[in-house]
């Protein structure tokens, strides 16, 4: 099989590398943009969703097979970039202890939720005095685990450093042609860059833009992640990363001062005793949701050589390596995809092309 990848950022890249570690020939496209949700993003695979710490669907599938992934490819690349760490859910609201209670009757969370704890009395820490719970949680490292990745694919002749046209790509009864090469499958992973795609622009998205900061506290972190009004991701030392907005309107990746504001906020509501002494970057980026929290995989209805990884949302760290290696099973296989997220579920939906 003779894949075609669209995009690098982390659904492609994932992709890319199923496909040529287990099934064959694969040529990823990327233009080498840095305006891409992926570098934007924390990389926290959170398996808790929401103030109602609600279980992310599929949840017991997908976090054993994204620690194996990155596991797995730590070792290939020579390179660190994922680790588990724990989120300590401080709880801000007799209601967040309503919902705790709620979701821990079900064993099923036991996994990865514990039960509630009194916060400790941490110097320059987040705490409450309704207490906190953790969370069993893991961390990416996105733009080392991207670096390290695309060396990987260039190394093999599996990247091609440039910009993709839409009409470059002949759709034949053999297969697809692009640029002088043939190709079995297509696999669109474009992220909000969907809006622009002629076979699946259509698909209902939902896209959200976030902004997140790196920042210098005063006083040094444990390396637990603090969630409350916002997140907190402790970089070692006095460093920290702290987001995320949402935005449904300005859709672009220009970081703003509005954002900055906010997150400011919020840490100071978090951290009262902490200060932030430097803020040193501010990032941009809009994540690709669906409408319904559901990814959106599989070929297109009307051909099934076009086929689409997206929709992943702010779980993409978390969702990407099963859901790429279903749809490379799909492709070379037939397996059946899981209905909740099989592109043709919306086949109701105005597809385009």
């Amino acid at each position: 099989m003779k894949l075609l990848v669209i995009g690098q950022g982390l659904a492609g890249t994932i992709v890319a590398l199923q496909a040529l570690r287990h099934y064959g020939h694969v040529t990823c496209v990327d233009s080498g943009s840095h305006e891409i949700a992926s570098l934007a993003a924390a990389g926290i695979l959170n398996p808790i969703t929401g103030p109602r710490l609600n279980l992310t669907w599929n949840v017991h599938t997908l976090m054993p097979a994204a620690k194996a992934f990155y596991t797995e490819w730590e070792g290939i690349l020579q390179t660190s970039f994922f680790c588990e760490r724990t989120i300590r859910r401080i709880f801000r609201s007799e209601n967040e202890t309503t919902y705790h209670a709620k979701r821990y009757k079900n064993e099923a969370v036991h996994e990865f939720l514990s039960c509630v704890q009194p916060s400790p009395p941490l110097p320059y820490n987040a705490r409450s005095n309704l207490g906190e719970c953790s969370i069993n949680a893991a961390v990416l490292n996105i733009a080392q685990f991207l670096e390290a990745s695309r060396a990987w694919l260039l190394k093999h002749a599996s990247l091609m450093q440039t910009t993709f046209r839409y009409d470059e790509l002949k759709v034949t009864t053999d297969g697809l042609h692009w640029q002088g090469n043939r190709f079995d499958h297509v696999i669109f992973c474009e992220g909000f860059g969907v809006a622009n795609n002629p076979w699946f622009a259509h698909l209902p998205f939902k896209p959200a833009k976030g902004e997140s900061l790196e920042v210098e506290l005063a006083h040094p972190l444990p390396p637990e992640i603090l969630s409350a009004e916002k997140w907190i991701l402790p970089q070692g030392g006095c460093r920290a990363l702290t987001g995320s907005t949402y935005e449904w309107v300005d859709l672009t990746s220009t970081c703003t001062p509005t954002a900055r504001e906010e997150l400011l906020s919020g840490l100071g509501k978090m951290l009262p005793e902490n200060p932030v002494i430097a803020v040193h970057s501010q990032r941009a980026g809009v994540r690709p949701c669906s409408h319904n929290t559901r990814p959106y995989v599989g070929t297109h209805p009307d051909n099934p050589r076009l086929s689409i990884l997206n929709g992943l949302g702010s779980k993409g760290t978390l969702m990407a390596p099963w859901c790429a290696e279903q749809l490379i099973k799909h492709l070379t296989n037939d397996t059946p995809l899981h209905p909740e997220m099989d592109v043709r579920r919306m086949k109701q939906s105005p597809f385009s092309g």
